[in-house]
């Protein structure tokens, strides 16, 4: 049996993609608008240039066009780039508290199994102890704790135990396992989920901003 980390993956991913359209869309709206700024003033420049050189060589004119176009696009480009990092950061913040809004839905115990899951394949140990934060707890109860180890042990073809943690209750979102001698610990904890997946939440908004700005296509 597949570890069901896609569940988790998805909850993670889920709702990114149409947070990352709207905001990647309001970041180029606001490109654009400065973007036209700029190339009203570039185009200004350019007429002050070819009326200056109007006694030049045609060939030296469309130099003078090529340069401005040029500067146009890179400007764009830059723009685009430099408010990136903002955009993830933005869609990030709203990925964490879309999940944590999730803690109250019914189909999130199915994503905390597959976390938990996950950190128990990852763990590669015969018990352990799972730590989750208080809003979380409730969730790690008898039944999901046997789906756990029949998932786990269906994976790993090696029996586990699996215990609900004594100590007190993590201060952020998700699970952490840890051995039962206290020496190793697998985090599964969602700020630490995102980190593994930025750089796809990344190249997604900078498809979704690229793409639609230069018609760029991507396999």
């Amino acid at each position: 049996m597949e570890p069901n980390t896609e569940t988790g993956k998805e909850a993670i991913l889920s709702g990114i993609t149409k947070d990352a359209q709207s905001e990647a869309a309001r970041i180029l709206e606001d490109s654009r608008r400065s973007a036209e700024g700029r190339k009203k003033s570039a185009e200004q420049q350019a007429e002050s240039i070819i009326r200056e050189a109007e006694r030049t060589l045609a060939e030296q004119q469309e130099a003078i066009r090529r340069v401005v176009r040029s500067g146009q696009e890179h400007s764009i480009k830059r723009m685009h780039l430099a408010s990136l990092d903002r955009v993830i950061r933005d869609v990030v913040q709203k990925a964490e508290a879309k999940l944590e809004r999730m803690i109250e839905d019914p189909g999130y115990r199915k994503v905390l199994l597959g976390w938990v899951v996950e950190a128990g394949v990852g763990l590669d140990t015969h018990a352990a102890s799972v730590r989750t934060s208080m809003k979380e707890e409730p969730l790690i109860d008898d039944d999901l704790l046997k789906e756990t180890r029949k998932q786990i042990e269906e994976i790993t073809g090696r029996p586990i135990a699996l215990t609900a943690s004594v100590e007190r209750p993590l201060a952020n979102q998700g699970v952490v396992l840890s051995s039962e001698d206290g020496r190793r610990a697998y985090n599964n904890l969602v700020k630490t989920r995102i980190q593994r997946y930025r750089t796809e939440i990344r190249n997604l908004i900078y498809r979704l901003v690229f793409d639609e700005e230069y018609g760029v296509h991507h396999e």
